[in-house]
């Protein structure tokens, strides 16, 4: 399992009043013989190393299944909400019905649990367990709504449910 993830928050130039998240692996925890000979892991976490490739991945959509958690939600509380058959979705999901029946979907995302209980999306874990084997520094970005204030926490719930305790 890996473990060792620690959030960091940031703000970007396109976005300075919006706080954004990143779970950054701390490469020295990575068992020996679990990475590839070809790269060096840095000495210390936080070590910049020339040879070692840095991915940034983002959770909602990518290793944790956004989509599929609104579209289950829906189908069990409000049928009466016409979302677009799953393979047609548009981003956001909310623009993809109705006006009328918009604040139905975005009430989903402060609901308790929303986000801690995403499932993943098949094989993500797995990939993300092959990258850092392969000596990648892998970090995990986030950008919590600001319209739900369980986000944050709750996404970090789910990091260590599926990747481990920092």
């Amino acid at each position: 399992m890996l473990r060792r993830w620690r959030l960091t928050t940031f703000t970007s130039l396109r976005t300075p009043n919006r706080q954004h998240g990143a779970f950054h692996y701390q490469a020295g925890a990575i068992p020996d013989g679990h990475m590839s000979s070809k790269r060096q892991c840095p000495k210390s976490p936080g070590e910049p190393s020339e040879r070692q490739p840095v991915v940034l991945v983002d959770m909602d959509g990518t290793i944790a299944d956004f989509d599929a958690r609104v579209y289950a939600l829906v189908a069990a509380g409000h049928p009466e909400v016409r979302l677009p058959p799953f393979e047609q979705r548009v981003y956001p999901l909310s623009r993809g019905v109705p006006a009328s029946q918009r604040p139905l979907v975005t009430a989903l995302f402060k609901e308790v649990g929303f986000f801690r209980e995403m499932a993943p999306i098949e094989g993500a874990i797995e990939a993300l367990h092959q990258m850092v084997a392969e000596g990648i520094n892998v970090r995990l970005c986030t950008s919590p709504l600001s319209s739900s204030p369980r986000c944050a926490s709750e996404k970090i719930e789910w990091v260590v449910a599926h990747l481990g305790q920092a």
